[in-house]
């Protein structure tokens, strides 16, 4: 089974936003919104995620979900 990427990201945005974090939610919807190629939307969400993880805002939950993302969004960019 593949990962995909979308679902993890709109869930995200959800977790995000049920922690009260609305700016950082409107940040990953916008970069699926703004990206025009499959790979410009992973690599504006691989550089979103990893300002996010460097702020340590987010519950340990949500936290271990947006480095998961990444990692996959990483992995695939390489």
């Amino acid at each position: 089974m593949s990962y995909d990427y979308y679902v993890a990201a709109r869930h995200l945005a959800v977790l995000l936003k049920d922690e009260e974090l609305d700016e950082w939610e409107f940040k990953i919807c916008g970069a699926m919104e703004e990206g025009v190629t499959a790979t410009e939307i992973l690599m504006m969400l691989r550089w979103t995620l990893d300002t996010f993880l460097s702020t340590k805002l987010g519950s340990p939950g949500v936290r271990g979900y947006a480095k998961k993302l990444y990692q996959e969004i990483d992995t695939v960019l390489k």
